[in-house]
This record gives structure tokens, C-alpha cells and sequence, in this order.
């Protein structure tokens, strides 16, 4: 059932910072879905492997993944659908080394296997870590303002590294209060 939501949702959902699909077909009781690559991995990657490296995103990044998915969702709720699974998994990095440097990273809204009607919601929980509480609660009155809430939520955690990070340390590791 989700996959083919998901290719349903993707076949109608054409925007910029959207996953683009392609295709789709079943093959031996499985679903496979064609969409566009993107060579950047995904945004929990990203934090990850910023984390490890003891780096992170700087505000402008920070600031064009929050405009890029919320353009994104912007234009999944003016059709009167919502995502339901925002969450660092689901964005989408495309980065096209043709652009300069500051043009050059496309965010993107991916896995749309949990986009529902507003109005007629059909809700099945996406990664319960990043849903709203009333969406939890079974309270789908305001299904887009729990979208927004999973996108602050991952903005959130990328920002919480930023700041864990540029913490001042003593030589045990401990946070320094200035």
C-alpha cells in the first residue's frame, strides 16, 4: 500500500525540491519506483558524517534547507496533501557542480509513501521521533502545521550539532560555560 501511494504521490507532486519520479513497476510481489538520483545522499548523511568529522552546516546551509523543504511542502499542502514523514532520511541532497557554489545545492522532499488528503486523511505514522504530538495522538485537524513541526524538528537536530560542536571544550571533553 505505501509504495504505491508513494508512486502516486510522486507522479503528481512535480516541483523543484520534491524527488523527482520516473518510474515505476512491479516485479516477483515487489514494488520498484525510478526516481532522480541525488549524488548529495541525504541530509541525515550529511549530519552524520559532520559529526564524525567534527564540522557541521553553517547558518546560510541550515538557512537553505529550511527555505528549500519548506518551498517544498508549501506546494505539497497547496494541493491539499501533507508528507508526514519529514525528517533528515527524507531530504534529498542534489548537488550540481555546473552551478557556482552558491546555486549549486538543491534540497529535496523524498519518500512520499505517508502523504495523505488533509481533508480526508488516510494517516499512517511516519518515524514517530519527528511527528507531532497531536499526529501521535490521532488529532489530525492541523495535519500541514505537523509537517512544519517535523521540518523544525530536523532543522532542529542539524542546528544541535552546529551548536554541540562549536562548544568550547576542556581536554576531557567537557563544555566550557564562557
Amino acid at each position: 500500500m505505501l509504495a504505491w501511494k508513494e508512486v502516486c504521490a510522486q507522479a503528481v507532486l512535480k516541483h523543484q525540491n520534491i524527488l523527482q519520479y520516473y518510474s515505476a513497476w512491479a516485479e516477483d510481489d515487489h514494488m520498484y519506483i525510478q526516481s532522480e538520483f541525488c549524488n548529495g545522499g541525504n541530509l541525515a548523511e550529511r549530519i552524520r558524517d559532520n559529526h564524525h568529522r567534527q564540522c557541521y552546516m553553517d547558518e546560510n546551509s541550515l538557512r537553505k534547507i529550511l527555505l528549500h523543504i519548506a518551498n517544498g511542502l508549501a506546494f505539497i499542502h497547496a494541493r491539499n496533501l501533507v508528507h508526514l514523514d519529514i525528517k533528515p532520511d527524507n531530504i534529498f541532497i542534489s548537488i550540481n557542480d555546473e552551478l557556482s557554489l552558491e546555486k549549486n545545492i538543491t534540497y529535496k522532499i523524498g519518500d512520499l509513501g505517508h502523504v495523505t488528503d488533509i481533508y480526508d486523511p488516510f494517516v499512517e505514522e511516519g518515524d514517530s521521533r519527528y511527528l507531532a504530538r497531536e499526529v501521535l495522538q490521532q488529532k489530525y485537524q492541523c495535519l500541514p502545521k505537523a509537517d512544519v513541526f517535523s521540518l523544525a524538528l530536523t532543522v532542529f537536530v542539524a542546528v544541535r550539532v552546529f551548536f554541540l560542536l562549536s562548544l568550547k571544550r576542556d581536554s576531557e571533553g567537557n563544555a566550557l560555560n564562557e
